[in-house]
């Protein structure tokens, strides 16, 4: 009788996928997880995964509204185009963890599509968000090592708005193609073949462009030491407002390098064609975790490059209290501190007023005539004060 796992690896163009490891789920007791455990982690990458949705839409808000007026800048447009490619992979990670917890047979056609479709989301947010970290490291290269050029450059917004939508306009274009591809036997290879390339390209920019701009930096910040400019302070304050987007977006590439390593393996053993590879213990143990991983990335992606700035928590606090929430709860314990002395000067007060109520009746009609009186007396002085400055005033004029 001829073992399944091999009947099953020999029939198929291998290619890595979380789908392709469900043909190992049987063949050994160390790949088999029980029902309960897939569950469990259907939950937790589910929450995961809605905290970030959370995460990015108040992001996106706070960025929409801007109540300190700081966010209208060439900075601003890459942070959104990140929260929508993080979104993107929010969307796709929570259908995901969805059809797994959905008890309905996984084989009928309408869940395979929707994994299909799930996966292509995934990858145009992975995709996006690799493209926008590249072109993100060369803006904040040119900001720092050519501040002068880049100030002409930030002023033509079509510039920037060009270089934030091109990643987008690829991912389009490569939707129906990687839809197609997800259809046919090589499932996901573009994918992975993709976000090899990518690998490649981001490890590039990552090793190179960003030590040069810090060393760039260190040398401005020590010329700038030793001038005698009457600006100098300034000019200081400028770089290390610079440097330190560009270390959030260093951050943000490290993390994103770590996250594609497992596909760049697995192109490596498809570029090998090592087979047995794929079989490793180790390789598919880190895979069954893998998708929780993923949602761990995009849950702390906004942390990184938002929350964790003092600017953006300051500006939702802000954005909180014009919206008057903040009013409206500090005026309501207010007027529970006004309910609660009124309650016990009531009860000091209940024997005196009852003794005074007979004489506060009989005052009562001769406060209210002469609250009239004076009033009236008043309507009549402001009258006259009023003509009198009409008047004061038609003679100047005259």
């Amino acid at each position: 009788m001829n073992d399944p796992c091999n009947v099953a690896f020999n029939n198929s163009n291998y290619s890595f996928s979380p789908d392709d490891f469900k043909i190992f789920e049987n063949c050994s007791s160390d790949f088999s997880f029980s029902a309960r455990v897939k569950t469990v982690e259907s939950v937790f990458q589910f929450l995961f995964y809605f905290v970030a949705s959370v995460g990015n839409c108040l992001l996106l808000f706070v960025l929409y509204k801007d109540p300190l007026k700081r966010f209208r800048n060439s900075t601003s447009y890459f942070i959104i185009n990140l929260t929508l490619a993080d979104l993107l992979s929010t969307a796709s990670g929570i259908t995901e963890a969805a059809i797994q917890l959905n008890p309905q047979d996984p084989r009928t056609g309408h869940i395979q599509e929707n994994q299909r479709l799930a996966v292509c989301i995934d990858g145009i947010g992975i995709q996006c968000s690799l493209l926008m970290i590249m072109v993100f490291s060369l803006d904040r290269y040119v900001a720092i090592v050519h501040a002068y050029s880049y100030k002409n450059i930030v002023r033509k917004k079509y510039i920037v708005v060009t270089a934030t939508i091109l990643p987008w306009c690829f991912a389009i274009i490569t939707l129906p193609v990687m839809y197609f591809a997800s259809l046919t036997d090589d499932d996901h290879e573009l994918l992975t073949r993709t976000l090899a390339g990518n690998f490649i390209a981001l490890s590039f920019v990552t090793l190179t462009v960003h030590p040069y701009t810090h060393w760039v930096f260190l040398r401005r910040i020590k010329d700038l030491r030793n001038s005698s400019s009457n600006h100098k302070q300034l000019l200081e304050e400028n770089l290390k407002v610079a440097k330190v987007l560009a270390t959030t977006v260093l951050v943000v590439s490290i993390c994103l390098i770590i996250f594609i390593i497992p596909y760049f393996v697995a192109f490596c053993f498809n570029v090998a064609k090592c087979d047995k590879c794929f079989l490793n213990h180790t390789f598919q143990s880190f895979w069954q975790y893998y998708p929780i991983l993923s949602s761990i990335r995009v849950t702390i992606n906004s942390m990184i490059y938002a929350w964790r700035l003092p600017l953006y928590r300051k500006s939702l606090k802000a954005l909180f209290a014009t919206n008057g929430i903040g009013n409206r709860i500090h005026n309501f314990h207010l007027h529970l501190n006004d309910m609660n002395c009124s309650k016990g000067s009531v009860r000091v007060n209940t024997d005196t007023m009852s003794t005074k109520d007979e004489n506060q009746s009989a005052c009562d009609k001769d406060n209210g005539t002469i609250e009239k009186s004076s009033q009236n007396d008043s309507v009549l002085q402001s009258m006259a004060l009023s003509n009198s400055g009409y008047d004061q005033a038609e003679t100047n004029v005259n």
